[in-house]
This record gives C-alpha cells, structure tokens and sequence, in this order.
C-alpha cells in the first residue's frame, strides 16, 4: 500500500492515484486536439470576424447616442405637452368664467331695463 495523501479541495488520494494521474496528465498533453486546423485560414477568418465585430460595436455605438437623442427629445416633448395642457386648461376655464361673467352682466343690465 502506497503512502496517503490528502488535501481539502480532493480529499485523500495513494501513490497510486497520482500515478495515474500523472500518466493521464501525460497522455492529455501527447493529444494535439488543434493539428488539423489550418492557421492561415483561421488567422483570415479571425481578422474578418475582428472587422465584423468593430462595426457591430460602431453601430451599437452610433445606436446609443441616437436612442439618447431620442430619450432627451422625447422628454422635452412630454414637458412641453404638460405646458400646453395646463395653458389650454387654464385658457378654457378662463373663458367659462368669462362667459359666466358677462351672462351675469347681461342679466343685470335685462332686470334694470325692466325696471325702468
């Protein structure tokens, strides 16, 4: 039996064990799992993908600053929309409380006429 090892992160493990392990190390290293690629193609292929990636930030970008402008004008319109209902109300109840005025006007003016 081999000596025992241990630690918090794998728990116990033998002499065995790191035999194997090591061995398995080994045979992971052996495998070039990237030999059949073609580095000048993937080099192109990367290159392209870079530009495609560069415009896509341009425009996203370009589309942030718009939707910004958006957002800026939208509130000013919604502010100026509040100034002119409040200005339209105010008109509106103005002219009711004119017209009531000058019916009360025109009434008075009837009753002193039929007075005389």
């Amino acid at each position: 039996m081999g000596r025992a090892y241990g630690c918090e992160a794998f728990g116990s493990f033998s002499t065995g064990d790191l035999l194997i392990i090591a061995r398995t190390r080994r045979s992971m290293d052996d495998d070039d799992i990237y030999g059949g690629l073609d580095a000048a193609a993937s080099s192109a292929e990367t290159a392209g993908l870079r530009e495609q990636l560069a415009a896509a930030e341009a425009e996203r970008d370009a589309l942030r600053a718009d939707a910004g402008a958006a957002t800026a004008e939208s509130a000013r319109l919604r502010e100026a929309n509040e100034t002119l209902e409040r200005n339209i109300s105010v008109l509106f109840n103005t002219a009711k409380a004119e017209i009531a005025r000058k019916d009360r006007e025109i009434e008075r003016l009837e009753a002193a006429r039929d007075r005389r």
